[in-house]
């Protein structure tokens, strides 16, 4: 059984499925890792915390493998929708490496 999280858009999309609402992100695969590098890699902070730096070129590319939909429907969501699926896409992977990915 894979992972999948539901993004709710702040507007509708066009896609070639004609228009959605949402969209769905699947699990990725290794896949992914392989043909578009690490997308997202955590950077530990001096108080403990940890920051998150993102290679939004990857991102773009593994949103796309993840829901199914065109770089260029991906490109034209409006910023804080992208911002909701990238911060999906972050948790669908540390929830697949787990609490301590190595």
């Amino acid at each position: 059984m894979s992972n999948t999280v539901t993004v709710k858009l702040s507007q509708e999309i066009q896609t070639h499925q004609g228009p959605k609402a949402e969209i769905e992100l699947k699990e990725p695969l290794a896949r992914d890792f392989r043909l578009y590098g690490e997308a997202v890699k955590v950077v530990p902070l001096d108080n403990g915390r940890v920051s998150f730096e993102y290679k939004d070129d990857a991102v773009l590319k593994f949103l796309s493998s993840v829901t199914g939909l065109d770089g260029a429907i991906l490109d034209n969501l409006p910023a804080g929708d992208y911002l909701k699926a990238r911060s999906a896409l972050t948790n669908l992977i540390f929830g697949i490496a787990g609490e301590n990915p190595q």
